[in-house]
């Protein structure tokens, strides 16, 4: 039981419950949606790696200024031998994640001990990692490439091979690339070298790798993207100003503060072992663990002034900082008594798996995007555009397959439809989870109707007045 290895085998088979199931659970399913929408488009040559597509970019090429596509690149390739399924996104998330939870358990047994590597790497498992690990999303794949980067310098700190430093330089790179925040999970490094003993020649050989690494982050983030958002206006982030950071999430002090006490764990008994951590690690002067702290904590203030609101609205941001939380936790833990240590933990993990078994249901009212595609193959070719009420959730055009517009309600007028077709819109894919009652009806030809579609084609007049 004391074993990692046991509770990572046992993640996996948690994990690998409803697999198959599409991108529309409750939490995030239009980064998902994204996120397979650029993989797919990559399979069929639809853009390429520098140039990223999506599929709701309107009359424009759909070039999207998104994160570097190593995640989408590799679940391309996966595409084009296993066809377009929902579960292989998944899985390549999950394999990558446990790698990452295994490696930051061998870091943590490198520079404190195999206890506190045990109980942080069950507390790693046991947080938002839990559920965000099992999404087609690049946020847990990133950090655990890093994760594995980290330790690869470990050891080439202790047997001197290059081959463990090269890997390490292009896994940095690659975790930075896919999502910039990623960072932080190195940020740990040059501070817990502080109490072993290396050389300056090993501190020069760290330095030029790493920033050997950053050098296509900084092509990619600060030169090919302000690139790609001048061809098509299609950002995906949007960096604040400091100081207009420090104001959007003032405006969301609850919200803010949920994200360390609850989100970052899905339990507030976690939260309260983090807090014994650190009140243990200054009672006890554990300086390796609050430095540890302290840097990883400035680094992720200065990405949430960057992030602004989106940082309190969305849980998904404190991935990055999910690792350092875990390795306090596992602190406290690593100094309780055992018998109250394995108590705490059980307690920790009922909370959270209680906080996060939602993730594996989809609503029923969901199960209407799941014949969009077959819908719209019935009366209109993959080469047609689109436009459906989807707003900027890019989820309704990734099930319906199709390229065009996606608009909110409110911005589909009878004016706005004729615009579109003049612009090479063929139809309008009408689409209403509580039905489509409610939505106002337009004077073109149903091709389809049904309690939760309607399709329009805009080169059709209808024959009732």
């Amino acid at each position: 039981m004391k074993d990692i290895r046991f509770w990572i085998i046992l993640m996996v088979i948690a994990q690998l419950f409803f697999i198959t199931q599409p991108p529309l659970e409750s939490a995030h399913t239009w980064r998902q949606c994204l996120t397979n929408m650029i993989a797919r488009n990559l399979s069929i040559g639809d853009g390429s790696t520098l140039y990223p597509t999506i599929d709701y970019g309107g009359e424009s090429e759909g070039i999207m200024a998104s994160e570097f596509p190593v995640f989408q690149k590799i679940l391309s390739y996966g595409y084009r031998f296993f066809g377009h399924n929902h579960w292989l996104g998944r899985l390549l998330n999950l394999l990558m994640s446990v790698g990452g939870v295994y490696a930051f358990y061998l870091i943590i047994e490198t520079y404190f001990n195999k206890r506190h590597a045990f109980f942080s790497a069950i507390g790693l498992l046991f947080s938002l990692w839990f559920i965000y690990s099992r999404k087609a999303m690049p946020d847990t794949f990133s950090v655990s490439l890093v994760l594995m980067a980290f330790y690869l310098y470990s050891r080439w700190l202790q047997n001197g091979k290059w081959s463990s430093v090269l890997l390490a330089t292009l896994l940095l790179s690659l975790g930075v690339l896919s999502k910039i925040p990623a960072v932080l999970a190195i940020v740990p490094l040059p501070l817990l070298l502080i109490r072993k003993t290396t050389s300056m020649r090993q501190t020069v050989v760290l330095f030029v790798s790493g920033t050997v690494a950053m050098i296509p982050v900084y092509w990619w983030y600060f030169r090919w993207v302000p690139h790609l958002v001048a061809l098509d206006n299609n950002p995906l982030f949007f960096p604040r100003t400091l100081s207009n950071g420090w104001k959007e999430i003032g405006a969301y002090p609850i919200e803010m503060i949920q994200q360390f006490t609850f989100h970052a764990f899905f339990s507030y008994l976690g939260f309260v072992l983090f807090c014994g951590g650190l009140v243990w690690a200054v009672h006890r002067k554990r300086y390796s663990v609050l430095l540890t702290i302290l840097a990883s904590s400035l680094v992720m203030f200065f990405f949430i002034l960057k992030t602004g609101l989106v940082f309190p609205l969305h849980s998904y941001y404190m991935v990055p900082f999910a690792p350092v939380m875990a390795l306090v936790l596992g602190y406290f833990l690593s100094e309780t008594k055992a018998r109250w240590a394995f108590f705490l933990l059980v307690v920790f993990c009922v909370e959270s798996i209680a906080n996060q078994h939602d993730d594996y249901r989809i609503s029923d009212k969901m199960e209407v995007y799941l014949d969009l595609e077959s819908e719209a193959n019935r009366v209109s070719d993959r080469t047609n555009k689109i436009v459906c009420n989807g707003g900027p959730n890019p989820q309704m055009m990734y099930f319906i397959n199709r390229k065009g517009w996606s608009l909110k309600n409110e911005e589909i007028t009878l004016d706005t439809l004729h615009k579109l077709r003049r612009l090479g819109c063929q139809y309008y894919f009408q689409v209403g989870v509580n039905g489509v009652d409610q939505l106002p009806e337009f004077p073109f030809q149903k091709v389809i109707e049904k309690p939760h579609l309607r399709v329009y084609n805009l080169d059709l007049k209808s024959n009732t007045p």
